[in-house]
């Protein structure tokens, strides 16, 4: 195993580290791991690794096979004060041990004792970092004492897991967790036991799964129990589902309330299939067990005289009346039609196809009636600019080296013969 000192680069500037198993490269790695989920605890070093687009270089500048901790540390301070990476780079301190390079103001060192205190209580690392403003992995750092390891020194006290889940409102008690056992095996479910004991969302299903207290599963409960508790909350569940599958959401509404909601749903259009009237589609398809897509689709379709609509509730025009302002007549292979959407009805072609080939000039036997090709579908027509045939308007004008604008543009001008549509 060889110890050793690294290094970290970005955009010029260097951050300076020791490592006890540099030959792993375990505590480059860790700083790479936090850096991408953009956790670490140096600032500095978090903000300029997402500033410069994740360009970041290691290396190993020292490695050694033997080597006492103290010798270690010695050679940290020489590297930072080397690359100066204090003052002009990313370590928060002049190395070694963290605290020793740092000068802490009375109001860093007050705050360090009362997150002390707030450890000893047993609040986790996420409730003291909002507290302070600090990163939880900071606070982390606090509670293994390697920040501040000078004030530690003087200060008794034992780093332990926090409960994470009741920060705020207390940890649950020996008691407090029996007796919660006692109301899962009994049918309660997390919800009830969350407000019978004022506990966070997910607390009672992170006790019931065994992720929080497991000391105290094991002292007081069996497989047997667990068993049970797990069949207690899949009835629970199974009570929840419906007779038809489906989750009960929502507040029930009865029939009368629903008939009333039909009516005064102003996009709801009365329909008849087969000589029975349904007042909306969504009834239609209901009752019929057809998509009211193909309903709606069947009422509009002259190949479907059993559907048809039934006293629109709008004064709209009804089935197939078409917008004259919007709607194009068409002719298609020598048919006509009234629009593109009766011509989608009767050749079965959908309607952007249609609409396609109506302004493409390589469908001359798609045509509006009335009208010319859409312009902005000029460009693909062939021309002949001074007697050269070109196939379209752009290859015309990266061969001549003239704007396309100024081609098409020549092209409607009458007078100048020299450029015309082939």
């Amino acid at each position: 195993m060889s110890k050793g000192i690294y290094s970290l680069e970005i955009n010029g500037k260097f951050y300076i580290g020791k490592d006890e198993a540099i030959h792993k490269l375990t505590r480059i790695n860790k700083h790479l791991s936090m850096l991408e989920k953009g956790e670490h605890y140096n600032i500095h070093l978090q903000r300029a690794f997402l500033k410069y687009k994740k360009v970041i270089t290691y290396c190993v500048l020292e490695e050694y096979e033997e080597i006492s901790k103290m010798e270690l540390i010695i050679r940290e301070r020489i590297m930072i004060q080397k690359y100066d990476s204090y003052k002009n780079g990313y370590n928060m301190t002049l190395g070694g041990e963290g605290a020793l390079g740092r000068k802490h103001n009375e109001s860093k060192i007050q705050r360090f004792y009362e997150i002390v205190e707030l450890l000893k209580e047993g609040k986790s690392n996420k409730f003291i970092a909002e507290l302070y403003d600090l990163h939880d992995r900071y606070v982390s750092l606090i509670r293994h004492k390697r920040r501040y390891k000078i004030l530690w020194a003087d200060i008794e006290y034992e780093a332990k897991k926090s409960n994470d889940v009741a920060t705020f409102l207390g940890s649950v008690n020996e008691e407090e967790y029996i007796l919660i056992i006692n109301k899962m095996l009994s049918g309660k479910t997390n919800r009830q036991i969350e407000d019978d004991h004022g506990l966070p969302s997910g607390t009672a299903s992170r006790i019931r799964n065994r992720q929080l207290y497991k000391q105290w599963w094991i002292k007081h409960f069996n497989e047997a129990d667990i068993s049970k508790i797990k069949e207690v909350h899949q009835e629970n569940i199974r009570n929840i589902i419906s007779e038809n599958g489906k989750r009960n959401k929502g507040r029930k509404i009865n029939e009368s309330t629903r008939e009333l909601m039909k009516k005064n749903n102003g996009r709801s259009i009365n329909v008849r299939i087969n000589g029975k009237e349904y007042s909306s589609l969504t009834e239609a398809e209901r009752i019929t067990g057809i998509n009211r897509k193909k309903i709606s689709f069947r009422v509009k379709s002259h190949e479907y005289p059993n559907y048809e609509l039934v006293q629109p509730k709008t004064n709209n025009v009804i089935k197939h009346a078409h917008n004259t302002r919007t709607s194009k007549k068409v002719k298609i292979d020598s048919v006509e039609y009234p629009s593109m959407s009766a011509a989608e009805r009767e050749l079965d072609i959908n309607r952007k196809t249609i609409a396609g080939r109506l302004e493409s000039p390589s469908f001359p036997n798609y045509e509006f009636l009335g009208l010319s090709k859409n312009p902005k579908h000029i460009r693909s027509r062939p021309v002949c600019i001074n007697g050269v045939e070109y196939n379209s308007i752009n290859q015309a004008s990266i061969q001549l080296g003239i704007s396309s604008s100024v081609i098409q543009r020549k092209l409607k001008d009458d007078d100048d013969e020299n450029f015309e549509f082939i």
